[in-house]
């Protein structure tokens, strides 16, 4: 039995003091590789001027003015810019957004997406979410209060279910810009 739900081996130190060196070495080769491949997409999120945070907030408000058009009208009339409250969120991958069992539900997918998880597809997680609360930002006179608002949505006490859902919309939205470029620009 392994531990957690995924039912893996989950080895003891007897376990790894018994496997041959050759065969040790070989299995941090390939851990190290997959967490340089995971990782590598991050790295202009965490470099000089952060291009990658910038390109994932451009992306944000491009598919918003696209697909959520009174929201991103209402947003831009009470100045808020989107780096204002995004910056947050894509710096951060979500996790200060979800609890620990969704943002590992959400990380999950993300890392799945191969080359585009967390440097695009969190862009469509966020236009998701978003527009969840369309309604309730739309209503908000205030660039103070939206601004609040848009820094704690209340998504820390979603469910899996709740989570299930904003990816399925995500990925909608994804295959309909990925497809088309131009839908970006």
């Amino acid at each position: 039995g392994g531990g957690g739900g995924g039912g893996g081996v989950r080895p003891d130190a007897k376990t790894v003091e018994a496997l041959d060196d050759r065969v040790l070495a070989a299995v941090e080769a390939d851990v190290y590789w997959c967490l340089t491949s995971l990782c590598s997409p991050l790295q202009t999120h965490y470099t000089a001027n952060q291009p990658g945070l910038q390109l994932l907030t451009h992306t944000l408000e491009t598919i918003t003015a696209r697909t959520c058009t009174p929201l991103h009208a209402h947003l831009t009339n009470l100045g808020v810019p989107y780096i204002q409250f995004s910056f947050r969120w894509f710096n951060c991958l979500l996790v200060r957004e979800f609890s620990p069992p969704t943002t590992c539900r959400l990380w999950d997918t993300c890392l799945s997406e191969a080359d585009s998880g967390f440097s695009t597809f969190l862009a469509y997680v966020a236009a998701s979410m978003l527009a969840r609360f369309k309604g309730e930002i739309c209503a908000m006179d205030d660039v103070g209060d939206a601004l609040m608002r848009l820094q704690e949505l209340g998504t820390k006490g979603w469910g899996e279910e709740d989570v299930k859902v904003l990816v399925g919309e995500a990925f909608v939205l994804k295959t309909l810009f990925e497809g088309s470029k131009a839908h970006l620009e």
